[in-house]
């Protein structure tokens, strides 16, 4: 398990669901709602792509991957509607109804393989998205458009503004490019260019430095229900959970070993070597820790070592014969 990209990926969902659960702004309604529904696809998208790099089959990392790309599509359609509501800016109703339109319509093909096809093992990941497909990109197009239109309105904004006004724009400007150039990195190994996506953690260092701007400059005119409290009681439930991540990975990845060897002896088959090996390599130790698997004789079974230091009775075989 990549512990940085999972940390930095839960660091983010937890950050998105305080935000969005506790923050209100005063008289304004939509506000409240734009923000709270951006914060929502954000930790949707967050939390999809953690529970994707700990997934331990390619059908759970596939599901987990359409349910973060369900909060992708709509972050940057969202984030756009939060800047003009923030600044007081009004969007052309027709561009609005396109830009709300299409992210409906890639949400939908979002679980067709037009959109990402599969997930494979790339760097260090056991699954990444792979094989994009055409509505992919035009996805990607119109995130960037929506994206830059964001950010252009909130630096109009900025302009006009001025004193303490123009102090929260800043604030909301940076750390929504912060945000969005760290997701960004997430994007070129999705095209197979060999780029790890270290900006994660810039997406999780926006989402607390807005908390902390919300809290400390009063950001967005909010008003918090537990202020201080609930923040510090958030965080330390995503500590927790980070720790404990680990080790869940692992308890998983062992399980998931005995179930194979299970099968497989129930059915009579052997195993194949490389699939043990592979499984003894990501749990961790040699393969004579958790199995090393001998191909026997035609029609045959394969030997399982026992562990060192657990007596010296010699390998036993699984089969309804022995090997010569």
């Amino acid at each position: 398990m990549d512990y940085y990209y999972f940390g930095s990926m839960m660091f983010s969902a937890v950050s998105a669901v305080v935000l969005a659960s506790f923050l209100r702004v005063k008289e304004a309604p939509l506000l409240t709602l734009a923000w709270r529904l951006s914060m929502v696809c954000t930790f949707a998208w967050s939390f999809g792509r953690a529970m994707m790099s700990v997934s331990t089959t390619a059908g759970s990392a596939l599901g987990w991957m359409l349910f973060s790309y369900v909060g992708s599509i709509w972050v940057s359609a969202l984030w756009l509607w939060v800047s003009c509501e923030l600044t007081g800016q009004k969007i052309n109703r027709f561009f609005s109804w396109v830009v709300v339109g299409s992210s409906a319509l890639f949400s939908v093909v979002n679980f067709t393989p037009s959109f990402i096809g599969r997930v494979v093992p790339k760097l260090g990941f056991r699954f990444y998205d792979d094989s994009p497909g055409i509505l992919f990109e035009c996805w990607s197009f119109l995130f960037t458009v929506s994206l830059l239109w964001a950010l252009t309105v909130v630096f109009r904004g900025i302009r006009r503004a001025s004193g303490h006004q123009r102090n929260r724009l800043i604030a909301f400007f940076i750390f929504g490019l912060m945000g969005f150039l760290g997701s960004a990195t997430t994007f070129p190994l999705v095209k197979n260019i060999g780029l790890y996506p270290f900006g994660v953690l810039a997406v999780a260092a926006s989402t607390v430095l807005m908390s902390y701007a919300v809290l400390r400059y009063n950001v967005m005119d909010a008003n918090l229900a537990f202020r201080y409290g609930t923040i510090g009681m958030a965080y330390a439930f995503l500590g927790l959970s980070i720790s404990l991540g680990p080790f869940f990975g692992v308890r998983g990845e062992t399980a998931s070993v005995l179930a194979d060897f299970r099968f497989d002896c129930h059915r009579g088959k052997p195993l194949p070597v490389s699939k043990i090996t592979a499984r003894a390599d990501i749990v961790g130790g040699s393969p004579s820790l958790v199995s090393r698997a001998v191909p026997g004789p035609a029609g045959g079974h394969r030997r399982i070592g026992i562990p060192p230091g657990r007596g010296n009775h010699g390998p036993v075989s699984l089969g309804h014969r022995r090997e010569g």
